[in-house]
């Protein structure tokens, strides 16, 4: 079967603490554009390149990257066709995988979403709902300011 040409067009990491999961995303065939076997799946197993595979498992592959891959058509009418033994398209400047480039300092995965300014943790429209108060056996009364007396200084 011939090699086709494409563009990868969405890149997906697996969670983290995911067994087996190496990631995926879609890639989108030159010249197909209108038709539904556009979305090709796209497993980092099946990437052929040792150097993009490990990329593409360590950090991702960028959207807009240029591959080359043979179509292996699915097993079943429910799933999508299969890129497979992927490679860089020769030629194409950047082949670095990664949604913002190369290796970190770091070598721990990054972290899922921003942590929010302590500010803004909770809203006041978003505090608990009346059946998810503490109990009031938790909860302390209140106490009003103490009054200061005035000292006895004779």
């Amino acid at each position: 079967m011939a090699k086709e040409t494409g563009t990868v067009t969405a890149w997906n990491m697996p969670r983290p603490g995911k067994r087996n999961a190496e990631g995926y995303g879609f890639v989108a065939v030159d010249g197909l554009e209108d038709s539904k076997a556009n979305n090709l799946f796209l497993y980092a197993d099946s990437i052929k390149d040792s150097k993009l595979r490990s990329e593409a498992k360590l950090f991702g592959i960028k959207m807009g990257q240029r591959i080359t891959f043979r179509i292996e058509e699915a097993k079943s009418s429910r799933q999508s066709s299969l890129a497979v033994d992927a490679e860089p398209l020769k030629g194409d400047k950047d082949t670095r995988g990664g949604s913002g480039g190369g290796r970190s300092r770091s070598r721990s995965p990054p972290r899922r979403g921003r942590r929010r300014s302590p500010s803004r943790r909770r809203s006041p429209s978003r505090r608990r709902s009346r059946s998810r108060r503490r109990s009031p056996s938790v909860r302390r009364p209140r106490r009003s300011p103490s009054v200061r007396r005035p000292s006895c200084s004779q």
